[in-house]
């Protein structure tokens, strides 16, 4: 067994006798090393990035941002809804919703990140 240690560390060592035994070096290729990873995994991440685009009058659900007390986070539905974009403000990024079904309710803002598409939920045709 202390062969097999020896040999490991003998081997460890080399390495680092072979690109330098300065402590410099070695931080330099750790640097090196961790920008190429991160820089794949920036990649891959953006190109599952999916941009969405919401007209007016297209249903969309919220994301659920207040339960009552009591409730249990991990029971309640990620999303409701449905809501229909009654309108879109001038940064682009928030827009005016409404309950779809309902049509004396206030308008609500509703920013980007927090709405999503309404699967179950078809548009009517008109």
């Amino acid at each position: 067994m202390t062969t097999s240690l020896t040999q490991k560390c003998q081997s460890k060592l080399l390495y680092i006798v072979r690109i330098g035994f300065w402590p410099f070096k070695i931080y330099k290729q750790a640097i090196i090393n961790r920008d190429m990873v991160m820089g794949k995994a920036k990649l891959k991440h953006y190109r599952k990035i999916k941009t969405f685009s919401y007209e007016v009058g297209d249903l969309v659900l919220t994301d659920h941002a207040k339960l009552k007390r009591g409730l249990s986070s991990g029971l309640a539905n990620k999303y409701y809804g449905p809501f229909k974009v009654i309108g879109k403000q001038p940064n682009g990024i928030n827009y005016a919703i409404k309950t779809s079904f309902n049509e004396y309710t206030k308008e609500t803002a509703a920013n980007d990140s927090l709405i999503t598409n309404s699967p179950n939920v078809k548009k009517k045709k008109t």
